[in-house]
């Protein structure tokens, strides 16, 4: 079946709970940017995002352009790594989903996230976590001028400079969930892990989903283990190409990966069999 033509079933939905203001930022400076969604909060210093928007006017364009398919009015989108909001801002004003979900669990970019999406219909709500499989709490670590390489580290000793709390999305949601963008520098297999019922329970549900292999790799996992758990969850696993899903084998995406160098990523598009 087409995934463009079931992102949304007949159903009663939720309206989505009014949000009071944000509070005051307080941290390194910012800089406003237009985007394709509207004015958009970035760290000054972010050697990343920020560039890229200022010359482009988007980020991951491909990845924008197939949600733009894919969320339609009155679906539910769910924003896992949101960062300062990027996507849930340009769903917002673009798609009118019926409800929007933003998860971000680094301290700064929360506030600055909060920011971003305030005033948006429908309101955003904000999850200030990580997701997991599990509850808990989980160290961050941050990239140099890059915020978009937020890592969770559990089961260390060290001293760390940010905590968060992990949950699962089975937790935290229990109404439908349409289309789910999911950015989390190598966790995403447990974010689907901790979504068990809601997988189960929306067949119509088209996932997003960043592949990175040196990450995984870094975390002692075989990329390969990744694609053959995402397939045993019921998922076909198609591959983001020119902004749309292409079927491919878990050899061609991990040569496209390859492809592009030791760091090589990709965008994988999961829908339910």
């Amino acid at each position: 079946m087409n995934i463009f033509g079931r992102a949304l079933r007949s159903r009663d939905r939720k309206p989505a709970k009014s949000v009071g203001p944000p509070g005051p930022y307080l941290g390194a400076p910012l800089i406003q940017v237009q985007s394709d969604g509207g004015p958009l909060w970035l760290r000054k210093d972010d050697g990343v995002i920020l560039p890229y928007i200022e010359r482009n006017g988007s980020w991951e364009p491909e990845e924008g352009a197939l949600l733009r398919r894919l969320v339609r009015p009155g679906t539910t989108f769910v924003d896992v790594g949101a960062n300062v909001g990027y996507f849930s801002r340009l769903i917002a004003a673009v798609c009118k989903p019926g409800r929007i979900y933003a998860f971000e669990p680094h301290p700064e970019l929360v506030s600055v996230l909060r920011l971003n999406v305030w005033g948006l219909s429908p309101a955003v709500d904000v999850v200030p976590a990580a997701l997991g499989e599990s509850n808990g709490t989980v160290s961050l670590t941050s990239a140099e001028h890059n915020y978009g390489d937020t890592r969770v580290t559990t089961g260390s000793d060290l001293p760390t400079e940010m905590v968060a709390a992990m949950t699962r999305m089975d937790d935290v949601i229990h109404g439908d969930v349409d289309v789910v963008k999911i950015d989390v520098q190598g966790y995403e297999s447990e974010v689907l892990r901790g979504m068990q019922r809601i997988i189960r329970e929306n067949p119509q549900l088209v996932a997003i989903v960043e592949f990175w292999p040196a990450a995984l790799d870094g975390r002692g996992i075989k990329p390969s283990s990744v694609l053959a758990q995402y397939s045993a969850m019921g998922f076909d696993v198609a591959l983001l190409r020119n902004g749309s899903p292409h079927a491919s084998s878990f050899q061609e995406i991990l040569s496209f990966c390859r492809s592009a160098g030791l760091d090589g990523q990709a965008n994988l598009v999961l829908r339910k069999r």
